[in-house]
C-alpha cells in the first residue's frame, strides 16, 4: 500500500499560536496555503498563494516580479517601482500623503521658489491652487493718445512696457499747389481734390483717382519726350506746317502683305482732282498723278499719271525729260542704225542697264554684272568663272539656306537630310554657283554637284576627311569609322579643319570620293 505523508494542520487562529520547530511545515486550513516555522516565531511564516488571496496583512517582499493582477489593500514600496501597464487602488499615499495632494505641494514648492523678477507666485495649499500675478511697473495706468497728440510706449526685452507717454502732434497741414499753397485742419476741414480743364477726380472709399478726359483739348504747346502710340481710324494734324526730323518716314507699317496702293495724297480743293505721289501696288511702281481719292481712301487707287519736271540731267544716274531726250537722239547719224549690217558702239560709265532691242522686243541687256540674253544661244568660249562649284536646280519641300545638306525625299524632290550616312544624299545648297543647270525650274534651290562650296558640319573634322549625313538637321559629319561608308552616301572632303564640337561652316569639296 502506498504511503501517505500528513503535515500538521489547523486554522489560523490555531496556527497564529503555534510555534513549530526549526524546517517545521504546517497547513493553514482556513487560507489552504502551508506555514514554515523557524523555531522562535508564533504562527510561523505563511506562504503567499499564486493568486495573492491570502496577502490580508503586511507582506514585506523583495525584488518582486509579477505578471498578472497584484491585489492588496496597502502596498508599501520602499525603493524603486517599474510599473508596465495600469496600477489600480482604492487610494495612493506617499508618506501618508495623498499621491494628489502630495503632487500638489510638489509643484506649489516650485512655483513658489520662484527668483524672476516682477512676477509673484503664491499658492494656496487649501485648494491646491497656484496665483500668479505680475509686480506694477512704473507705468501709470490709463488710456494715452488723443487727436492732438499720440502715445509713445518704452518695450524691453520680455516685451513689457517700461514707460508711456504722449508726444504733441500739429493739426494743421500744409497744402501747395503749380498756382498757390494752404492750410487744412486735420479733423476738422475736408480736403477737396478738384479736377481742371481736361482732368476729372473720382472718390472710392479711401481712394483717390485723377483721370485725364477721354478727349482732352492741348491749348497750348504739347511735348513728348518719350515714344507716341495712337491708336485709332485717323490722325488728323491741323496745323500750318509740319516739321519732322526723322530721316525715314514708313507708311503701311506692321503690314505682312499689302494690296493698298500707298504715298502721300495732296488735296487740291476746287483747283482741280487731288494730286498724288505713291506706290502704285498692283502696277508694282512708282507713280505721280492725279487722283480723286482721299486720305482715308484704300486699295487700289484711280490715279492719272501727270508730268514729272525734272532739271537738265548732268550725270549718267540723273532722271531726265523726253525732250531732252529728243533733242539728245536728234543728233545721232541714221546710218548707224539701218536695218542692215552695222556697228552700233554704246558707252556707260555708270551701274546701269543698256538694253538692245530688235523687233520691239528685249534682246540683250548689258550692265556693269554681265550680258543677258532674252532669247537665243550666246556663242562663245568661257575662259575662266568667278565662282567654284556646278550646281542644277531642285524642287524644294522648304526654303532653306545655302550650305544645308538636302536628300531626296520629302513632299517634294528633296528635304533637309537627318539621317546618318544615308545613301539618299542629294547634295549641298550651293551659296554662288558658277554654272546654273536647269535653271528654269520655278522655285527651285540649287543643289551643288561639283566643287567647292560653304557647308554646315557638325563635330570636328581634319582637312581630307569624307564628309557624309549627319543625324543633325541640315549638316554634314566627318566619316570615323575603320570601314568604308555606305555606297553612294558621301557627300565629298572637307577642306578644312574644325576643332569644335558644335555647328559650323567650312568649305567642302563636293563630288569627290
Amino acid at each position: 500500500m502506498p504511503t501517505v505523508l500528513q503535515f500538521r494542520r489547523g486554522t489560523t487562529a490555531q496556527n497564529d499560536v503555534f510555534t513549530g520547530s526549526a524546517g517545521e511545515i504546517v497547513y493553514n486550513t482556513s487560507t489552504g496555503a502551508l506555514r514554515v516555522h523557524d523555531g522562535t516565531t508564533a504562527g510561523g511564516n505563511e506562504m503567499l498563494l499564486t493568486d495573492g488571496s491570502n496577502a490580508d496583512s503586511t507582506v514585506n517582499l523583495t525584488n518582486l516580479t509579477a505578471s498578472g493582477t497584484l491585489t492588496g489593500a496597502t502596498l508599501d514600496i520602499s525603493g524603486n517601482a517599474d510599473i508596465d501597464g495600469t496600477m489600480e487602488a482604492d487610494a495612493y499615499t506617499v508618506n501618508g500623503t495623498s499621491l494628489s495632494e502630495y503632487i500638489a505641494d510638489t509643484a506649489g514648492a516650485m512655483w513658489s521658489s520662484n527668483s524672476e523678477s516682477n512676477i509673484t507666485v503664491t499658492y494656496q495649499d487649501a485648494d491646491n491652487t497656484i496665483d500668479i500675478s505680475l509686480n506694477n511697473t512704473s507705468v501709470t495706468a490709463g488710456s494715452y493718445g488723443s487727436s492732438t497728440a499720440i502715445p509713445t510706449f518704452t518695450v524691453d526685452a520680455q516685451g513689457r512696457l517700461t514707460a508711456a507717454g504722449t508726444t504733441a502732434i500739429s493739426s494743421d497741414m500744409s497744402i501747395s499747389s503749380d498756382s498757390g499753397t494752404g492750410t487744412i485742419t486735420v479733423g476738422t476741414d475736408t480736403f477737396t481734390v478738384a479736377g481742371g480743364t481736361n482732368i476729372n477726380t473720382a472718390i472710392s472709399g479711401d481712394t483717390v483717382t485723377v483721370n485725364l478726359d477721354s478727349s482732352p483739348t492741348i491749348s497750348g504747346s504739347l511735348t513728348v519726350t518719350g515714344n507716341l502710340t495712337v491708336n485709332g481710324t485717323t490722325t488728323t494734324v491741323s496745323s500750318t506746317n509740319t516739321v519732322v526730323s526723322d530721316n525715314l518716314i514708313e507708311l503701311n507699317n506692321g503690314a505682312s502683305s499689302n494690296a493698298n496702293d500707298s504715298g502721300i495724297v495732296i488735296e487740291r480743293g476746287s483747283t482741280g482732282n487731288n494730286a498724288f505721289m505713291g506706290w502704285d501696288e498692283s502696277a508694282d511702281q512708282f507713280i505721280v498723278g492725279t487722283t480723286t481719292a482721299t486720305g482715308s481712301s484704300t486699295g487700289n487707287l484711280s490715279v492719272t499719271a501727270s508730268t514729272l519736271s525734272v532739271a537738265t540731267p548732268t550725270a549718267s544716274s540723273h532722271a531726265t525729260t523726253k525732250s531732252y531726250v529728243d533733242t539728245a537722239l536728234s543728233s545721232l547719224s541714221s546710218n548707224s542704225l539701218s536695218d542692215g549690217n552695222s556697228t552700233l558702239t554704246l558707252t556707260d560709265s555708270g551701274t546701269g542697264n543698256m538694253v538692245l532691242n530688235l523687233d520691239a522686243s528685249t534682246h540683250t541687256t548689258f550692265n556693269s554684272t554681265g550680258i543677258v540674253l532674252a532669247t537665243g544661244t550666246f556663242q562663245g568660249t568661257a575662259t575662266s568663272a568667278k565662282y567654284a562649284d556646278l550646281a542644277e536646280k531642285y524642287m524644294p519641300d522648304s526654303d532653306y539656306q545655302p550650305g544645308t545638306v538636302l536628300q531626296f525625299g520629302g513632299e517634294q524632290e528633296v528635304t533637309i537630310a537627318n539621317e546618318y550616312a544615308t545613301h539618299r544624299v542629294a547634295g549641298v545648297v550651293s551659296t554662288d554657283p558658277a554654272y546654273m543647270m536647269n535653271s528654269d525650274l520655278d522655285g527651285g534651290v540649287y543643289i551643288a554637284l561639283a566643287g567647292r562650296v560653304p557647308c554646315n558640319v557638325f563635330g570636328t573634322c581634319e582637312k581630307g576627311d569624307l564628309m557624309v549625313t549627319s543625324d543633325t538637321d541640315g549638316c554634314a559629319v566627318a566619316w570615323t569609322e575603320s570601314f568604308s561608308p555606305p555606297y553612294g552616301s558621301v557627300i565629298g572632303k572637307a577642306l578644312e579643319n574644325k576643332d569644335t564640337g558644335n555647328v559650323g561652316i567650312i568649305e567642302v569639296v563636293v563630288g569627290v570620293r
